[in-house]
């Protein structure tokens, strides 16, 4: 996976621009979760996807993100 990320730290905002991804555009959208923020409706990726996106980093933070994801999942009682 490749990822272009926007930071702003005195806002605490962040925001990933994805490249290369194992899981598709058509497969992310039909996922997304749709997220109010003011007027806007923003799709977010699905826990399910970003679980799969990080599983081939391999990076070590990724792995904790994991981690974390199934345990959210789990308390939200999704798949």
């Amino acid at each position: 996976m490749k990822a272009f990320n926007f930071y702003k730290e005195d806002e605490l905002k962040e925001v990933d621009i994805i490249i290369e991804s194992p899981v598709s555009f058509h497969e992310a959208k039909e996922d997304a979760v749709r997220i109010k923020i003011g007027s806007l409706i923003l799709p977010v990726i699905s826990i399910k996807n970003l679980i799969k996106m990080k599983q081939k980093t391999g990076r070590a933070i990724d792995k904790l993100d994991i981690e974390e994801l199934r345990k959210i999942r789990k308390l939200k009682g999704s798949i």
